[in-house]
């Protein structure tokens, strides 16, 4: 019993000096680890709150370009009815379409959660129905069928495919149905390997001459797409598939990850 009550107390005292040694050196470090990990956690809140603040600036960016270019197609559309000349309201209209595709993009991207890419298949779907609206013809309607595969794609390249996409369909309503008669029209995006796309346009209209030379063309319109097409890194075709009128635009889909 007293060889137990010896040990206990060897025992005690050796712990109590192993903790006064150790106490001194542990005590530090963990208090050393709390504040590090408070420090962690103060620079992580501080880092979202500079996100959420970027993410912020960036909405209202899109905003109010989108309010600005609004602010430009109404002078077009102001202006066009300055005049009786049908050329030239025809003018404004296009303009005003193009400055409106552009605007698209900024709200579509103003009301998506990520603010750096665009679902182009929603996107294209809104701009085919807005430009429709501008030419629709009651006495002889022209229908839209749209067949939209859903590609994602950044700012940067969605805005000069949209413009191609104007273009393309704006096209369509001018030359394939000039006599207002009816037909329809035909909006494709399909995916295809190695990330690239197909961006169609077909119409049922009276479709172009034989011998329509597309390098040489004298159409703003067509330029545009030529001038875009290069922007896209893509390629572009134009011509007849059986009895309509098809342009392709061929390009492949950027890689951008934000």
């Amino acid at each position: 019993m007293y060889v137990f009550s010896a040990s206990v107390k060897v025992f005690t005292a050796i712990a109590s000096v192993t903790t006064a040694a150790v106490l001194p050196l542990v005590v530090p470090r963990v208090l050393a680890l709390v504040q590090q990990a408070k420090a962690t956690e103060q620079a992580t809140a501080e880092l979202r709150a500079s996100e959420e603040r970027k993410e912020a600036l960036l909405r209202e960016v899109h905003h109010r370009v989108k309010n600005n270019l609004a602010v430009i197609c109404s002078l077009f559309y102001l202006q066009s009815t300055h005049t009786e000349d049908a050329e030239t309201v025809q003018i404004f209209q296009e303009m005003e379409n193009r400055v409106h595709s552009m605007a698209l993009v900024h709200e579509n991207l103003y009301r998506s959660e990520n603010l750096a890419r665009i679902d182009f298949a929603e996107y294209a779907r809104a701009l085919a129905n807005d430009i429709l609206g501008s030419y629709e013809n009651p006495v002889a309607p022209v229908r839209l069928n749209v067949e939209l595969e859903p590609v994602v794609m950044s700012v940067d390249q969605a805005i000069p495919c949209g413009l191609i996409l104007n273009e393309l369909i704006s096209n369509s309503f001018k030359h394939g149905f000039p006599k207002g008669d009816g037909g329809e029209i035909k909006v494709t995006l399909r995916r295809t390997s190695g990330g690239a796309c197909t961006l169609c346009v077909e119409d049922t209209g009276v479709g172009i001459p034989s011998d329509f030379d597309m390098n040489n063309t004298k159409s703003l319109g067509l330029r545009l797409v030529r001038s875009l097409t290069r922007q896209v890194r893509g390629a572009f075709e134009l011509g007849r598939v059986g009895s309509r009128t098809s342009a392709q635009l061929r390009f492949k889909v950027d890689c951008y990850v934000p």
